[in-house]
């Protein structure tokens, strides 16, 4: 079977869905499928990502090569249509070369457009949704234009959906009759990128509680995390807190920690964007692993991709009880559970890991055995691949 991905973002480095997306290719690769990426942004390193898997093959972003890139809105919309047109003449040409489209998220919506057009050649079209639709749709009057079109025209342009969490399914499964197929992939993790990773010593001195994902928005209260923080450093002196994100909003940096005080502050370290193969030791070396999300709609029906690169280092994470994570996640059987994202409730969490830090390992332990269980990448994308043949099969 030939399964294009037809994705917005930067390779290997876009984030989570990035990450995501390449564990279901490695996943196909060895059931014996080929793979094949059509990246609608320009990519800054070509090369490096033929260098990601040598049987994934990498089209060249030549839908944006020779392209002057507009800065102001007219300009990029121009931009976009004009991908869009290079993009309908590729399926036109490679119509007979693919069996299944796959498509990412509502938010660009012209990875849905491409959609449609890959179903119109003949494609079967699968379409992957990890949030409510509605999260991002009211920031401007044509995403909400947008998103209401996308609802009320799923089973038109799609053959079938894949979402996150089981309250997503509910959520899709309303805008669609019942034949239409609405499946769920939680959780996908290559455990091979978190296997013999060298010492950290280099990087970060020290002991130190770690956090990776995003600083802006509260998506994942990194707030109140160093809020939580501040609490019990002053019982463990000798950790540090590691926030890996992009740190070049300076303001934002400055607006986390201005109420923390000067000895705390300087416990606390942003590492700046990362690349992708660096993050793996960072997290390993880390004593404690953490992520303060709170509850929000974005919570309830996503699922963090960051709780199974937590679990896969085999180190003890501390999460909030948001969304289904309480699934998966059993508080003192295989990881810590704060049940609110506020300050205090999760610094006794961190208090009760940090002060029995052996027993902290051995739930670490279990969490890594519920990542080979449940998340691995070879379990999860075999569940598509069962859809891929039913959808191909009619």
């Amino acid at each position: 079977m030939n399964i294009l991905f037809v994705l917005y973002g930067q390779f290997p480095n876009g984030g989570a869905f990035i990450n995501r997306m390449l564990a279901y290719s490695k996943g196909f690769n060895e059931y014996g499928h080929s793979v094949y990426f059509l990246l609608l942004s320009k990519q800054s390193n070509i090369n490096e990502l033929k260098k990601l898997n040598s049987d994934v093959l990498f089209f060249d972003t030549s839908l944006w090569n020779q392209l002057k890139q507009k800065k102001n809105k007219i300009g990029k919309l121009i931009d976009y249509f004009v991908v869009i047109k290079r993009a309908k003449k590729f399926f036109k040409n490679n119509n007979n070369n693919f069996d299944i489209c796959y498509t990412y998220g509502t938010t660009f919506p012209f990875n849905h457009l491409l959609g449609k057009y890959a179903k119109a050649f003949k494609l079967k079209v699968v379409n992957e949704q990890t949030e409510f639709p509605v999260v991002n749709s009211y920031k401007s009057i044509f995403r909400k234009l947008y998103t209401d079109y996308f609802l009320n025209n799923i089973s038109k342009n799609f053959n079938a959906l894949v979402v996150i969490s089981e309250t997503l399914r509910k959520f899709y499964s309303s805008k669609v009759d019942r034949t239409f197929k609405v499946i769920v992939v939680n959780m996908i993790v290559d455990p091979t990128r978190f296997e013999n990773r060298p010492e950290n010593t280099s990087l970060i001195k020290g002991k130190y509680i770690a956090y990776a994902g995003r600083l802006d928005g509260d998506k994942d209260g990194v707030s109140s995390l160093i809020q939580a923080f501040a609490l019990v450093s002053h019982h463990f002196s000798d950790y540090s807190l590691v926030i890996i994100a992009d740190n070049s909003d300076t303001k934002l940096v400055k607006i986390l920690t201005e109420n923390i005080e000067n000895s705390i502050k300087e416990k606390i370290i942003f590492t700046g964007r990362i690349e992708r193969k660096k993050i793996p030791t960072y997290l390993n070396n880390a004593e404690l692993l953490c992520l303060a999300r709170p509850d929000s709609l974005q919570a309830r029906g996503g699922f963090p991709t960051k709780l199974g690169e937590y679990l896969a280092t085999g180190k003890p994470v501390v999460i909030t009880n948001t969304g289904e994570i309480s699934k998966f996640i059993k508080d003192g059987a295989n990881g810590f559970i704060a049940e609110t994202n506020e300050p205090k409730v999760f610094a006794q969490k961190l208090d009760e890991a940090l002060s029995n830090l052996e027993y902290a390992k051995t739930l670490g332990l279990e969490g890594k055995k519920l990542v080979e269980k449940e998340f691995n990448y070879k379990v999860q994308s075999k569940l598509l691949l069962d859809l891929f043949e039913n959808l191909t099969k009619n």
